[in-house]
């Protein structure tokens, strides 16, 4: 996917798709931020997000597993929101 000729495309469509949600999430977890930063913190989520799901679909075991998914992508969350306690068990967010 990520190789193949569409790769191209496809990310620019991934991150135009999470570029939305993680616009949101950049203001609240940084505040007022000058539009520039503001635009450059959502691309870089937005292409670590497209990046995690990649990796989830070319090296996760098959079949994939959608809850191992968002498992990934809630501990990135909670790191990144400054949690302290993720608690962990058997792979699964608790």
């Amino acid at each position: 996917m990520e190789a193949g000729s569409c790769a191209f495309a496809m990310t620019r469509a991934l991150n135009s798709l999470f570029s939305s949600f993680q616009r949101q999430a950049v203001r609240k977890l940084f505040g007022e931020l000058d539009q520039g930063t503001a635009e450059d913190l959502t691309t870089l989520l937005a292409g670590g997000t497209a990046a995690v799901i990649n990796d989830w679909l070319i090296d996760g075991d098959d079949p994939i597993d959608p809850e191992e998914l968002t498992d990934r992508l809630l501990r990135l969350v909670l790191v990144l929101a400054g949690s302290q306690h993720v608690r962990v068990e058997g792979g699964r967010v608790r």
